[in-house]
């Protein structure tokens, strides 16, 4: 396949300044939580998120807490009616659907319009402009709405265990090939 993408540019100060006034339509839609979604999530993100004067700083406060609290891991299996708060407190890893879960809950709970979001990252470059996407590239993500932004991505999932995970399936298929990936996260 060939495709075409292009990343909107991060301006932090921007983005700070943007205001919590959404579109009714995204905020009905992506702020809503189950009902009995345990309303220790929502208590434990407040605390978290209390030093956020601002949508951006509290999804960074979110992300950061994440990447460095958790460890990534594809060896998780934990099922529950309420993932999220299983995985912020019972569990110590998981894989980045687990992540992208949690940190989408737990945005939603501070009345941050947040979608979980599923696709590949941008596997090993092959040369100029040129990837290789292989399957282990698939990956879960965190898109957040900002006013005269639109939506912009976080990712919460701690970035080099992820790669290194990845290098590893890869040397176990193909031993001695070259993993070239740099990507943020």
């Amino acid at each position: 396949f060939t495709g075409v993408s292009q990343s909107p540019e991060r301006d932090v100060d921007l983005l700070r300044s943007t205001g919590s006034s959404y579109p009714d339509a995204i905020s009905q839609r992506y702020t809503d939580l189950p009902a009995d979604t345990p309303p220790r999530l929502e208590t434990f993100s407040s605390q978290l998120t209390r030093d956020a004067d601002n949508p951006y700083d509290t999804a960074m406060a979110i992300q950061d807490w994440l990447r460095t609290e958790k460890t990534y891991s594809l060896q998780a299996s934990a099922q529950s009616e309420h993932i999220a708060d299983t995985f912020v407190f019972e569990m110590e890893a998981g894989y980045c659907e687990y992540f992208a879960t949690a940190m989408t809950a737990m945005l939603r709970t501070q009345d941050i319009p947040a979608r979980y979001v599923v696709g590949y990252s941008t596997g090993e470059s092959v040369g100029e402009n040129r990837f290789q996407v292989r399957a282990m590239n698939a990956h879960a993500w965190v898109e957040v709405y900002f006013q005269d932004f639109g939506w912009i991505k976080f990712d919460p999932t701690p970035g080099n265990s992820r790669l290194e995970t990845q290098e590893a399936a890869l040397q176990r298929s193909n031993p001695g090939a070259d993993y070239d990936v740099r990507e943020p996260g």
